[in-house]
Formats: C-alpha cells, structure tokens, sequence
C-alpha cells in the first residue's frame, strides 16, 4: 500500500507507474486529510464562542 497527502510531484516524489497502481488509497487519504484540516478550522474559528 501506498499513500500520499497530495499534491503529488509525479516522477519526483512517486513515479507514475506507482502512483497509478495506487490511486485508489492515494486519493482515500487526500480526502481525509481535507476533512481533517476542515475540522481544525472550525475549532479555531469556534474556540471565542465556547468562551
């Protein structure tokens, strides 16, 4: 299994062949990442009216 937060530098960072092979994964983590980094704004932006 490969995975990769993305963007991805192809022939740089992961060559194409692998990155192909694995898009499936690849892309599964990029969209849990962005979910992540979602939620970490929401508690900062929510963080004055908790107080």
């Amino acid at each position: 299994m490969v995975q990769h937060a993305l963007p991805a530098t192809r022939g740089l960072e992961i060559t194409e062949e692998v990155f192909e092979a694995h898009a499936d994964e690849i892309f599964e983590e990029a969209e849990n990442r962005l979910h992540v980094q979602k939620a970490v704004v929401v508690k900062l932006l929510c963080k004055d009216k908790e107080n």
